[in-house]
């Protein structure tokens, strides 16, 4: 039995609220306005506290590390600092609306090229909005007042650009947030409240969002992100509320109204996904980020295609989960290993707890980071088993509800 923290695309419920941090000001850990969020493969939060002229630095508990910048045109400084991307290597680049460039720095902030001038030629902007950056350092922006994408190498070298004013496919009403996906497809909100997925050279690929306030709708959408478990994150700013997607445009979830308590919007103008669940919302005119969670459960095949028992994950009290599973295909087994795994590296995972006395559940506080875990019944003994059969020879896997797992000793 596997669990992963991944999605399943169908409806669920909103995600639970965390926490908060920033207040109206100039001080460390003070915002006004912010535009632009971004997580780091790390898991640091940077904000372009626009209305400050800076980028400051956070952990992903809100705490401050650092910031930088200031009102001017010289290197480092900001004029309108609004998108906000990272790359894998941790540098971080930053889109600037008055300058009409962007800037790239290390994780510290340190200076280290920029691009752009003001003008609607190739590399040039009018309005810069909002940056992605794919899994190979490309660079991707949408100019607002040009109706386009214009997609850049991590050093500012000009590749690409789509869009023009317009309705139809591959045009665009004022293109604000992008994001990108793990096989490089760019997804652009606009205006005209629909959100268009392109692959990586600007070819459409589908649509989805008409304007209201229904669930799949759009009223001024801004910011976007993806998460990396197959989730886009819509910031649908004038419905004061945030929207999940699948990839293909289907609606998963939803959640906030106007107001200023915990889960409360105005004008939320950008968020950042993590592969943990993690949802963060630059709450704009709040002057403050928002930090939300969203746990999934997920269900792994046995190897001959039959549904396993799955393993359900809830929400306790705290950062607490509750894992849930189904009992052994044997009988006998009243004992289970637990195994916790980095995701992406299904060889990882080591012993985490022992049960006994014929428990299924437990409950405890997950490890930082994308996780998965397994649950074995303590009888198997290796990798590909579900015990054994009364003779003493192992249970292949597929075998009626069996799954495959790889085990260790439960001491």
């Amino acid at each position: 039995m596997l669990i992963v923290f991944s999605s399943i695309a169908e409806a669920e419920d909103p995600p639970e609220f965390l926490f908060q941090w920033g207040t109206q000001g100039n001080a460390e850990g003070q915002l006004i306005t912010p535009h632009g969020i971004v997580v780091s493969v790390t898991g640091d939060v940077y904000v372009a506290d626009t209305g400050n002229n800076r980028i400051q630095k956070f952990s992903g508990d809100g705490t401050f590390i650092r910031a930088w910048g200031a009102f001017g045109v010289g290197a480092g400084q900001f004029n309108h600092p609004h998108g906000i991307a990272a790359d894998r290597a941790g540098n971080v680049y930053v889109g600037e609306t008055g300058n009409h460039r962007i800037q790239k720095f290390t994780t510290d902030g340190t200076f280290i090229t920029t691009w752009g001038t003001q003008g609607s030629g190739d590399g040039q902007f009018l309005h810069l909005h909002d940056l992605a950056v794919d899994a190979v350092g490309n660079v991707y922006a949408t100019d607002r007042d040009t109706h386009r994408v214009q997609r850049f190498t991590s050093d500012g070298t000009f590749v690409t650009k789509w869009g023009s004013f317009g309705v139809t496919n591959g045009q665009f009403n004022q293109p604000n947030g992008v994001a990108v996906d793990e096989d490089g497809n760019v997804y652009v909100a606009d205006t005209s409240s629909r959100i268009q997925k392109f692959t990586s050279n600007g070819t459409f690929l589908l649509q989805w969002g008409t304007p209201g306030a229904g669930d799949g709708q759009l009223t001024f959408p801004r910011g976007m992100s993806r998460d990396g478990l197959g989730n886009v994150f819509v910031a649908d700013r004038d419905n004061q509320r945030m929207q999940m997607f699948s990839t293909g445009g289907t609606f998963i979830a939803k959640w906030g109204s106007f107001g200023a308590g915990p889960g409360e919007f105005n004008s939320p103008y950008a968020v950042a996904a993590d592969a943990n669940g993690n949802v963060y919302v630059a709450d704009s005119s709040n002057n403050r980020i928002q930090k939300f969670m969203f746990v999934h459960a997920g269900r792994v095949p046995d190897g001959s295609g039959i549904p396993g028992t799955p393993l359900t994950v809830n929400k306790a009290t705290g950062n607490d989960v509750t894992l849930t599973w189904g009992p052994s295909c044997l009988t006998t087994d009243v004992d289970y290993e637990v195994y916790e795994g980095t995701l992406g590296d299904f060889t990882s995972h080591r012993p985490k707890f022992c049960t006994t006395g014929g428990a299924t559940t437990i409950t405890f506080e997950p490890a930082v980071g994308g996780t998965y875990y397994l649950v074995v019944p303590r009888s198997a003994t290796r990798e590909g088993s579900y015990g054994t059969d009364g003779n003493g020879i192992e249970r292949p896997q597929g075998v009626a509800r069996c799954l495959p797992q790889a085990i260790a000793g439960c001491q």
